[in-house]
């Protein structure tokens, strides 16, 4: 192989980068925590994304694992690009570093990839018809339907809280309001609007990782006036969130702070 020097250049750079970033994930830093709050992804998705961050530092810096290390790392830096350029901005928190260190173990892995293609091929060629028998056997019908609907709101009900939706992983908009109609409870979502997606739950929650929350049920539309019956009289101090939650992955798709 010519210049040896270089491929193991091209393995330890994504390797190191990925390793250094491990103690700020690791020991909750300020930096890392804000940044996957940002995302609705605390704690777990940072944690998550150490471990495997760990895992393809490993495989890359052992020569007969780097290209698995590779794709991995190409995964991660994919997703963490993606975030920087739709929600976290390539600067973040006041300067670029986590974004360019992104792109420097993207490309370095990319070309370990290209490199070892065959072998690449090799792993992966059997595997491509056990993934599209996996995916033909998907169920989209389990997605949630994107028909408008028009629940009817108690117009006599007295406002107890309101919020106006955000975006967080998806597109997301409109406004949520806690009614109270005689005895009974209600959150309204009005001119509500989120992509659709498998098991989208609507939670009333205490921060925007559902830490605590209680379940308000599945999601009815993704456009549309919809109306949720909550059950008690929770405490809107202790709830203060209401988010659209894909319970089967952990995604926030949007959210909304409650204002009393």
């Amino acid at each position: 192989m010519k210049h040896p020097w270089l491929q193991r250049l091209l393995r330890w750079i994504p390797a190191l980068i990925m390793l250094q970033t491990l103690y700020f994930k690791f020991t909750a830093h300020p930096q890392s925590v804000k940044l996957f709050t940002t995302l609705g992804m605390e704690p777990w998705g940072r944690i998550g994304t150490g471990v495997l961050e760990l895992i393809a530092a490993v495989l890359l810096l052992i020569p007969s694992t780097a290209v698995y290390g590779a794709l991995l790392a190409m995964g991660l830096m994919s997703g963490a690009i993606f975030f920087h350029l739709t929600q976290l901005g390539i600067v973040f928190d006041g300067d670029a570093v986590l974004f360019i260190y992104a792109v420097i173990t993207w490309l370095a892995a990319a070309i370990i990839v290209w490199q070892r293609k065959q072998q690449f091929l090799k792993l992966f060629s059997p595997l491509f018809f056990l993934v599209v028998i996996s995916m033909a056997g998907c169920n989209s019908s389990k997605d949630t339907p994107m028909l408008a609907i028009n629940d009817t709101i108690p117009v006599t009900g007295m406002v107890l809280a309101s919020a106006e939706l955000m975006s967080a992983v998806h597109p997301t908009s409109g406004s949520a309001r806690i009614l109270k109609d005689g005895d009974k409870w209600y959150l309204a979502l009005e001119n509500f609007s989120t992509d659709s997606g498998p098991d989208l739950k609507v939670y009333l929650s205490s921060n925007l990782s559902a830490a605590q929350f209680i379940n308000l049920g599945a999601l009815k539309s993704t456009r549309g006036n919809q109306v949720y019956e909550i059950t008690g009289m929770p405490s809107l101090m202790e709830y203060p969130y209401v988010l659209i939650w894909c319970q089967q992955f952990a995604v926030l798709f949007g959210s909304g702070k409650l204002n009393q």
